[in-house]
């Protein structure tokens, strides 16, 4: 059994991919492993460790580009690129040989692209020979294989959303063919785990999200007129289609307000963000809707609220929905892609589901949430019971056996 276990993923920030694998990575340092987590891209300029990663002090926080600055020239990494470099020169040789066999010249295309992309990762897995490693996502698993390849290394592939969402990529099917020699997969539904196509694999295993034990006690008593979500700031979250719903809802219940706690910092999702402050100013709705920053504070901010709402157009399983199911906020979210939501609600006994773009419906359900008498109470009752089915320590206990097993 490795002692040596490396988490990888794209960025140090707040979603969903991060605190999954970070409440992980605690769990595992606290059972005895040597626990790396690598940010293979870099890291959101808005996060710092000690605001949002109360996590192990054994666990080792490498950001992948600062230390292939750091390391490029040592002599293991500079003999290892060099012989990355023939590699790169042969197969462009063989290009002009191969042009009339399309889906030959993709195959090395891709090979090229990897293991040009995958150089400051193999600086540092090269120190690590023979770790288990948990790539979390889709977009970097072509760095992770090509990176790990020689090493005598296992990879699990975890996945962290509904992978279609990288359909548009140009090696989308290539990068689902390595997935599949992976040495294991979790997945977080059994959506999932079909869209990849090894349900019968005896390697595939379905885990959910944990739930940290930190999190504040259920509220009971008179909640407050606020309805809430706390997510990443982008257009899979459909954020504008929650504000739609609102406003209808709005026209009647007026005392109800919405608050959305996003990260906006993401430049790449300025002109989304701008979307929803124009929408909201120009429908007149800045007295009762309000964009607000995230903070490490979360839940007991919003432990009193009326309700939260996700309006998301795919997840796997959102990190944003189990936790205010655990803090029993009565959860109202749509049955998107990927299938999280469906595995974890069962309609009207624990939240309620409503159908994925249909802003009448989420206004509706939210309307049963706050007139139907003892809906929400029930809701947040059976909701807060995932503290137990999914507390850190079943869950990392389910990882620990896949780790074991490969």
């Amino acid at each position: 059994m490795t002692k040596e276990l490396i988490i990888t993923f794209s960025y140090y920030g707040i979603g969903g991919a991060q605190r999954r694998a970070f409440a992980l990575a605690d769990n595992f340092a606290k059972k005895g492993y040597n626990v790396y987590v690598l940010a293979v891209l870099g890291s959101d300029s808005t996060i710092t460790q000690n605001n949002y990663y109360n996590i192990n002090e054994k666990v080792k926080l490498i950001l992948i580009p600062e230390y292939y600055e750091n390391h490029k020239k040592d002599k293991i990494v500079v003999k290892y690129e060099k012989k990355r470099k023939k590699q790169i020169a042969f197969l462009k040789r063989l290009q002009p040989l191969l042009k009339p066999f399309k889906k030959l010249i993709q195959k090395i295309n891709f090979k090229i692209n990897g293991l040009r992309k995958s150089n400051a990762l193999s600086s540092f897995l090269l120190s690590h020979r023979g770790a288990t490693i948990i790539n979390f996502g889709f977009n970097i698993y072509d760095r992770t294989y090509f990176s790990s390849k020689g090493l005598n290394c296992k990879i699990i592939y975890a996945e962290t959303n509904a992978s279609n969402k990288y359909k548009s990529e140009r090696f989308f099917d290539l990068i689902r063919k390595k997935i599949k020699k992976a040495d294991s997969f979790v997945f977080q539904t059994a959506a999932q785990m079909h869209e990849h196509g090894v349900d019968k694999n005896k390697n595939a295993y379905v885990i959910h999200n944990p739930i940290k034990s930190d999190f504040p006690k259920p509220y009971e008593g008179t909640r407050n007129k606020t309805i809430v979500n706390f997510c990443r700031l982008s257009r899979q979250k459909n954020l504008l289609l929650l504000i739609k719903a609102f406003e209808k809802l709005h026209s009647e219940f007026p005392d109800y307000t919405l608050e959305l706690y996003a990260d906006t910092a993401d430049p790449n999702n300025t002109e989304y963000k701008n979307e929803i402050v124009s929408y909201i100013s120009s429908n007149g709705l800045e007295n009762c809707v309000f964009l607000l920053p995230p903070s490490s504070e979360i839940h007991n901010i919003i432990l009193k609220s009326a309700m939260f709402v996700s309006s998301s157009d795919y997840e796997g399983i959102s990190n944003s929905m189990i936790e205010a199911m655990a803090i029993g906020l009565p959860c109202v979210c749509t049955d998107c892609g990927g299938g999280g939501a469906r595995e974890m609600i069962n309609d009207g006994e624990n939240g309620l589901l409503v159908p994925v773009g249909d802003a009448d419906a989420l206004k509706n359900a939210m309307a049963r949430m706050i007139t139907e008498k003892g809906l929400a109470e029930k809701c947040s009752k059976n909701a807060a019971k995932i503290r137990e089915t999914h507390s850190i320590e079943k869950i990392s206990e389910k990882w620990l056996e896949v780790i074991n097993n490969i």
